[in-house]
This record gives C-alpha cells, structure tokens and sequence, in this order.
C-alpha cells in the first residue's frame, strides 16, 4: 500500500486523472506497439559493416531504449518511450556507412557525438530555439519524407522488389529460382501488416513480424531458434573509433557531416513528436511541454549510452500514442516500457532467428 502511495505522488497519477492499474497496462501496450524496433534495428545495423554480431547489436537496441525511457519517465514524467529511430538507423548503415564509406567504429563516433552536442544543447536551453527558428516547418516536412522514402527503399529492398542500379540507382530485382514463393509470402503478409496499421490495431507491426517469422519457420524458409533465452552478449561494446576527428584527418569533414544531418533530424524530431503526443494527452501547459528538457536530455543520454554498447540514435517513439490512447498520462508508464525493453535482453536467440525479411513491413509502414 505505501508503494502504491508512494508512485501515486511521485509521478502525479490522480493529479493527471489517471490509475495505477491504467499506467501499467498503458505501458505494455505502447511496449507492444514499439518493440519491433527490437528486430528491424538490429537489422539494419548488421548491414553496416562486417563482422558484427546480430546478438550484440539486439542487446544494444534494448538496453540503450530501456535507460532513455527510464530516464524519460523519472525526469520528465513524460508518458512515452525512447526507441532508436529506424530513419536515423537507416541512414547510418546505407547513407552513410555504406555510401560515405566510413567504418563502423567512425560512423559510432559521429553517434556519440551527435548525442553529446544534442545534451549539451539541451542544458544550455538552446534545443528548442533551434527547432523553432533555425528548422523551418517546409524543411522539417521535408526531410522527414526524404527519410521515410529512403527508409521504405531499404525495406523494399530487403523483400527483394528491387536491387541497386549502376545506370538508374535503382531497378527491379531479376527473381532468382525458388525465390517467387518467398517474396509473395513476405508480400502478402506486408498487406496483412497494411490492413492492421490502417485500423489501427495495438502492436499491428509485431504481429506482422511475428507472422512472417511463424510462416518463415513453418514452411522451411529459416530454421527456428534452439532456445528462448540467454544472457546478454556486448561484442560491439566501446568499438568507437575517433580517430577520424583528429585536425588534418581526410574523413574529418564526412564525420562533421554525418553527425550534423543526425542532429538536425533527432533535434527536428524529438522536439516535434514530444509536443505531438502531449497535445493527444492534454498535457500541454500553455501550449509547452512540461519538462520538455528532460525529456530531450533522456533521449540525449540514451543516445549516448547506444553508441557505446553499438546502436544509433534514439528518439521519441510515435508509437507512444496507442500507450496515451490507452490512458496513459505520467511517467509510470514509461517505466513499465523501459522493464520491458530491458526483458528482452535476455530474449536475443528468439530475436536472432526471426528473419530479416520480416523487417520489410515495419521499414514500409512505420513513420519510426
């Protein structure tokens, strides 16, 4: 009873209008909605570069959106879960890594960067002048669709729609024998995915994934995992290389551009999104986010904590919407998201058979 009094004052439930009880079953359904990212990120990193391990980077993603949510919900009260954005982690493996031409640990080092600077712009109250004066609403628009259709090319891309093309970058991919079947199994169920998002089903993404791993493993496409559980692997842990931010460097002004496009987006993004689903809560004081710094700086702080085990940028989950549809109001919530997130650390030989062609619905679908 007096722990239930104690959460009860410390993140304001009755003073929002909300319960415990609603807290806790807002966190796991905006968990359920979100955790996809567990897969589709760990994905595209692997593709970054070789010699990675697919646990490592799984441990990774949950570890670094475990703290960042935590964090958002200690801090800032805030109701919503900090993920690493599949745009931003697109970008870094196949608009950067891959077409730039950095290496991973190079490429990690513009992450913690990237989230240092965004921390320090947050302490200095700076980040949301920037959002508001330096990032035009027509830019903000823009680089947010230039994001998702690169995003979606990479997701069709991975279904095997389509292939790189000397002449004109991208073509239709030639079928090889045998693969016709595979491609209208992932094509049906990225409709089935469809018609879920499109009525707004909790965790529409996740069922698709799981669907498309049933199937995949069913049918004999992939071979389904040995076990559930296992300890958590740190392969890609503190493999930042800053050599390349040395003056004189030949990469220095790749670096300083990569790092600058990932902070423009997260700042454009983290700020836009925080107000986005405050307005759906009716939390807005003023038309402000209460401890709308916090709230960046535990996204900062995630980020950061990300590139040191071996993941992208993080960023404010849109998914926390089916979390505050369900009544979620304070931050009790988003800790319930972050236990959740740190649970499936230990799931990494259920995550690593699940194919990587189920990442193709999300990477289409999501605005992530």
């Amino acid at each position: 009873q007096r722990l239930l009094l104690w959460l009860d004052h410390f993140f304001e439930v009755s003073v929002r209008g909300s319960t415990i009880a609603t807290e806790v079953w807002a966190g796991c359904v905006a968990f359920m909605t979100m955790s996809y990212v567990m897969l589709v990120v760990p994905v595209l990193l692997f593709n970054a570069s070789e010699g990675l391990v697919f646990e490592s980077l799984v441990t990774a993603t949950a570890v670094s959106a475990a703290i960042g949510t935590f964090l958002a919900g200690i801090l800032g009260n805030a109701p919503v879960g900090i993920t690493p954005g599949l745009r931003l982690n697109a970008y870094f493996t196949f608009g950067f890594c891959k077409v730039v031409g950095v290496s991973w640990g190079e490429a990690m080092s513009c992450c913690f960067v990237c989230s240092t600077i965004l921390l320090v712009l947050t302490v200095l109250g700076v980040c949301n002048w920037i959002a508001r004066e330096v990032l035009s609403d027509h830019l903000k628009k823009a680089i947010a669709v230039a994001m998702g259709i690169f995003q979606a090319t990479i997701g069709f891309q991975m279904m095997g729609v389509i292939e790189p093309d000397s002449e004109d970058y991208v073509t239709l991919a030639k079928l090889q024998s045998g693969d016709e079947l595979l491609i209208f199994t992932v094509c049906c169920f990225c409709l089935i995915s469809g018609l879920l998002v499109a009525a707004r089903v909790n965790g529409a993404l996740l069922i698709s994934i799981s669907l498309v791993a049933i199937a995949s493993w069913a049918i004999g496409f992939f071979r389904p995992p040995d076990n559930l559980f296992a300890w958590p692997r740190f392969d890609v842990a503190f493999t930042m290389d800053f050599s390349g931010w040395l003056p004189g460097s030949p990469i220095l002004g790749k670096l300083a551009m990569g790092t600058s496009v990932m902070l423009l987006v997260e700042i454009s993004d983290v700020v836009g999104v925080q107000y986005g689903l405050y307005s759906i809560a009716g939390l807005l004081r003023h038309g402000v986010v209460p401890r709308s710094s916090s709230i960046v700086a535990s996204t900062a702080v995630g980020s950061i904590v990300g590139s040191l085990l071996g993941s992208g940028p993080l960023v404010i989950a849109n998914e926390s919407s089916a979390g505050i549809l369900e009544g979620a109001r304070t931050g009790l919530s988003a800790v319930v998201v972050a236990v959740l997130f740190m649970s499936s650390a230990f799931m990494t030989p259920l995550l690593s058979s699940i194919p990587d062609l189920a990442a193709a619905a999300p990477l289409n679908l999501s605005r992530g």
